[in-house]
């Protein structure tokens, strides 16, 4: 039987292991994401998800790329590349966290373990720092539940106006690519939505979660 501090010596080197490997996936995710940026200003709009498809990604995943890549992360130098390697290898996560400037990412990163931290209560903990930079900006145009319900129902009656406008010779095949669309939209806005510090705030209004997957777009077909 292998002795207990022994065990313990073990577990201990894996678990650096496993955050130092963590780190370098953190320092690809920058890398991966410069390239998903240079792609997408090297490629017309229209043939952008169509090499998104090619290298078999979601629009949703390449976004989260995006917002890395176009951070300030991509021209860190070596102190901030150190800051980097301390981050947690989720792409939730990071996308967050890259709305951070230097300055206000080291001193969350002082202040807590951000791999062990929640999604959600990063995704909060973000928000109030960028909500104490400008905090009279977001209390004059942060829209109300009402505003954002009535935006969404202008949406769908222009998405219904542009339906009655399709052609009654539209195939199967084309009928279903646009419904694939549709169902493609109402999953990134679910994710968004139930997001978790989404969800917290849901929560904490006394709200049930909306069932928008399979019966909201079925009703939607």
């Amino acid at each position: 039987m292998v002795p207990v501090s022994d065990l313990l010596q073990q577990i201990e080197e894996e678990t650096i292991q496993l955050h130092n490997d963590e780190g370098n996936l953190v320092l690809k995710a920058i890398s991966l994401g410069k390239l998903f940026v240079a792609l997408k200003c090297s490629v017309r709009p229209h043939r952008w998800l169509k090499e998104l498809k090619k290298l078999d990604y979601q629009e949703r995943d390449a976004r989260r790329y995006l917002a890395i890549g176009s951070s300030w992360w991509h021209t860190a130098q070596t102190t901030a590349s150190e800051l980097l390697t301390s981050l947690p290898y989720d792409m939730h996560k990071l996308e967050a966290l890259s709305r951070l400037d230097q300055a206000q990412l080291e001193e969350l990163c002082r202040n807590r373990n951000l791999r062990s931290d929640s999604r959600g209560e990063i995704f909060s903990r973000v928000q109030a720092i960028l909500g104490r930079e400008d905090d009279t900006e977001t209390a004059v145009s942060a829209p109300s539940v009402a505003d954002i319900k009535k935006r969404i129902d202008g949406n769908v009656n222009r998405i219904l106006e542009v339906l009655d406008t399709l052609p009654a010779d539209a195939t199967d095949e084309q009928r279903l690519e646009i419904f694939a669309t549709l169902q493609k939209g109402l999953e990134e806005f679910e994710e968004s939505l139930m997001a978790p510090a989404n969800q917290q705030n849901l929560d904490l209004a006394g709200a049930t979660t909306p069932a928008l997957s399979e019966t909201t777009v079925a009703s939607a077909s």
